[in-house]
């Protein structure tokens, strides 16, 4: 493997050999709670979706004001200190999660930001929605990949015809 001059100095940083400054101390400090609190948004965001956010309420709270109190302390900047959340004391734990995901997602902005590492290494939001259909012509016996082609087709055009009828519906006076 071809060791670069950055590789090199990557390490003997890393090893104590040659001090980091604290610019660099801070936004290495940055970049390790990245993981963390998108980690936190995209489960809220998940727990929010599927409805499965009873009994977290508290936890998410507790999660994210972890992890913005060691915002603060790396970074002197007052929007990581207007991002701290304040949950009414009558809020259910849906309120609660979704208050705390609204502040994830400017918690994870704020650090991509920050350290200009926009959305590096995120597992990306893969959540089905919607009934997923999956036709695969290797899948089905005794049919031809031409015979799907035109099932898809006529699906297809129904669906367009369906679309076109509700905007018909939405103006009747034409």
């Amino acid at each position: 493997m071809l060791r670069t001059t950055e590789d090199s100095v990557h390490e003997q940083t890393e090893r104590g050999e040659i001090p980091m400054t604290e610019t660099e101390s801070t936004l290495r400090a940055l970049i390790r709670l990245i993981p963390p609190a998108r980690a936190l948004k995209e489960e809220l965001e998940k727990g929010l979706h599927m409805e499965l956010y009873e009994g977290a309420g508290e936890m998410a709270v507790q999660s994210y004001q972890g992890l913005q109190t060691s915002m603060a302390r790396l970074a002197a900047d007052p929007y990581v200190e207007s991002l701290s959340v304040r949950i009414p004391p009558d809020a259910d734990d849906k309120q609660k999660v979704a208050v705390t995901l609204l502040a994830a997602g400017q918690l994870v902005a704020y650090l991509e930001g920050q350290t200009g590492l926009p959305g590096v290494g995120g597992g990306g939001n893969n959540m089905q929605m919607a009934p997923n259909i999956n036709v695969l012509s290797g899948n089905i016996k005794g049919i031809t990949p031409e015979a799907i082609e035109k099932a898809l087709d006529i699906a297809h055009s129904g669906a367009k015809k369906t679309e076109g009828d509700k905007k018909q519906e939405a103006r009747p006076g034409e």
